[in-house]
């Protein structure tokens, strides 16, 4: 297999795993895609149940990713959601701008759940039942999140 053609791509802890992949194994990889990426962990509630963290227990995550920075070409996608979240928008701001290449969006009116593939597995009567009450938001997200990730893999590959 020819690992300079390897995208990698996440969504959530598993944007973060993918950033950190790509910064751990920087020659394997093209491109990386991060879709909503949790990049800030805060164990403040731990500590409230007598845990000790030694003052840890906020920090930004992966932290070898936020050390060493994307390396690669980038896609960031995110909600409004956890943009709206000011730890974890800093976190993501500051991934962001380590990258070499980035393009980076928010989706408008959009939550963490706009990134899963629920309204393709439930009944299309619950999804049009749902679009009363903003259910149309989640496929119109994942249809931007379809293009945006097909045109940034166009211009990383042509």
């Amino acid at each position: 297999m020819d690992t300079t053609k390897v995208i990698l791509a996440g969504f959530s802890y598993g944007a973060a795993t993918a950033a950190l992949e790509s910064v751990t194994n920087k020659e394997q990889y093209l491109a990386v895609v991060l879709w909503d990426g949790w990049y800030h962990v805060d164990l403040r509630y731990l500590e409230t149940r007598g845990i000790k963290l030694n003052g840890r227990s906020r920090f930004d995550f992966p932290e070898k990713a936020h050390k060493d920075g994307i390396q690669h070409p980038a896609l960031f996608i995110g909600s409004t959601q956890f943009a709206a979240w000011p730890p974890l928008a800093e976190a993501t701001s500051q991934l962001i701008a380590t990258a070499s290449e980035k393009k980076a969006i928010v989706l408008d009116s959009s939550t963490h759940e706009h990134f899963t593939e629920v309204p393709f597995w439930i009944p299309s009567f619950i999804t049009a039942a749902l679009s009363k009450y903003g259910g149309s938001r989640h496929l119109r997200n994942l249809r931007r999140i379809r293009e945006e990730t097909v045109a940034f893999l166009d211009t990383i590959t042509s």
